[in-house]
């Protein structure tokens, strides 16, 4: 199935296509020789599919149209005071999808790895001879979101687009 790219369609697939993939892993240095466009195409879906995730609620801006499949284009989205076209998607965002392609291209499934909180283990100790081996699982004090990777190259590459981090801690209260 071939890639779509067309900003706002309700049938994108990726931020970025094969080919500003290819200029970008040239201009990183990274070795693409023995890879398939379709390899690429499949890496590039699942790198959008994961910024949208984990940065589309801090995207600067508003999305264009609410029947776009992804986060961008947006309205209102403005970079060192300027506004951005509405009907384009940023470099810095086709970057960050190639540099996340990447990654998934030489390590599928690295950028959302599976979490089983039961398979955490502690401590483990080992002992020569007559004594035995004694494990300590995690009590419950490891957390999902320790376990989640953090790519500091893709955070420095979408700063200046995502606004501050949102928390649900705080509310507002009236008094009638």
């Amino acid at each position: 199935m071939a890639l779509t790219t067309t900003p706002g369609a309700v049938d994108v697939d990726s931020y970025a296509d094969v080919a500003a993939f290819k200029t970008y892993a040239g201009n990183m240095g990274y070795d693409i020789a023995d890879k398939t466009d379709p390899e690429i195409e499949q890496a590039l879906r699942r790198g959008t599919r994961w910024i949208d995730a984990t940065y589309g609620a801090r995207f600067v801006g508003s999305p264009t149209d609410s029947a776009q499949a992804l986060e961008w284009p947006r309205t209102g989205a403005k970079w060192r005071g300027s506004e951005l076209p509405d009907d384009v998607i940023p470099s810095q965002v086709k970057n960050a999808t190639s540099e996340a392609a990447w990654r998934e291209l030489t390590a599928p499934g690295s950028l959302s790895p599976d979490y089983n909180g039961a398979d955490q283990i502690k401590r483990e100790r080992k002992k020569v001879g007559e004594l035995e081996k004694e494990i300590e699982y995690a009590d419950g004090s490891f957390s999902q979101a320790a376990s989640v990777p953090v790519f500091s190259v893709i955070d420095g590459i979408l700063s200046s687009l995502i606004g501050a981090k949102q928390s649900n801690l705080f509310g507002s209260a009236a008094r009638a």
